[in-house]
């Protein structure tokens, strides 16, 4: 760690990793948000990384992305790693990944640097439950991270339905539940989805048929927050400040 202009800064060494983990199971969409700056010149590779079980680099029988703001994509699949396309450079400002789930593959949607959207429409064949980590790769550079977030949403949802506490319906939803009751007396309408300890309850009057239309909003999931700076310990970093859902 250094102090640049009062402001505690990370300066890598070869392939320095700052990461955390992260369980992309029920997740459908991961997104990626980096504020702040590389200071002085590049000298290598940073950027954001992505990881399988093993953070070791380029260890065989493991997954690696990594979006080097040096202006190029890069993916180890078991045994070798290559650049597989060019990406926008980066130096400062805001840097922000959209991944998507595709075919159970690690799908690169778009980069959106400083509010400039660059579609990359490109499938790593990376396995997408095998992410274990996710994180910032200084590498041999000195980076100033103001602020990191990682989210995930989350799609496909197991629901179930009580109609006045008895157990109705059942089924897998994407953000829209629509179902079509007949009742004779004020009834109430409980839909949960047990995975996440989410309900909502509807009361509805009598009629000859009433068709109700609920919509969830996708279920956003705050896998990792970093805001502020990335202090050193020993070869793993930990983070100011982190929450976890």
């Amino acid at each position: 760690m250094l102090n640049e202009s009062r402001k505690l800064v990370y300066q890598g060494y070869p392939g320095g990793l700052a990461i955390d983990k992260v369980n992309l199971i029920n997740v459908g969409e991961l997104i990626i948000f980096f504020k702040g700056e590389i200071l002085g010149t590049f000298s290598y590779n940073p950027g954001i990384v992505l990881y399988s079980g093993n953070t070791s680099l380029n260890q065989p029988g493991t997954y690696d992305i990594a979006f080097d703001w040096a202006g190029s994509l890069f993916v180890y699949k078991l045994t070798g790693s290559n650049p597989v396309m060019s990406l926008p450079f980066f130096s400062s400002g805001t840097y922000e990944i959209i991944l998507k789930n595709v075919n159970s593959s690690v799908y690169v949607y778009e980069v959106i640097i400083n509010n400039k959207t660059y579609f990359i429409n490109y499938n790593t064949g990376v396995p997408w439950n095998s992410i274990g980590y996710v994180g910032i790769r200084p590498d041999t550079d000195t980076v100033l991270p103001l602020s990191f977030v990682v989210e995930g949403f989350v799609g496909n949802l197991t629901y179930n339905v009580y109609l006045n506490g008895k157990f109705y319906h059942s089924g897998i939803a994407n953000g829209l539940v629509t179902l079509s009751l007949r009742v004779f007396s004020p009834a109430v309408v409980n839909i949960t989805f047990p995975q996440y300890h989410l309900y909502k309850v509807i009361t509805i009057s009598p009629s000859g048929e009433s068709n109700i239309r609920e919509e969830f909003p996708t279920l956003q999931v705050s896998l990792l927050t970093i805001t502020g700076v990335i202090i050193g310990v020993s070869v793993w970093r930990e983070i100011a400040k982190k929450y976890a859902s």
